[in-house]
């Protein structure tokens, strides 16, 4: 069952893993405890 915070991506072959990697640390750290999401290693613009 998916929750409202939830989205599916589909991985195909002319997949940019750059943007996918982006997609998920930033997820990751909207979903994470504050101090996890902390310690993630993220690109500043």
């Amino acid at each position: 069952m998916w929750r409202a915070d939830e989205v599916g991506m589909v991985l195909g072959a002319a997949i940019d893993w750059g943007e996918a990697a982006e997609l998920v640390t930033e997820s990751y750290c909207l979903l994470a405890p504050t101090a996890l999401s902390e310690s993630v290693d993220r690109p500043t613009d």
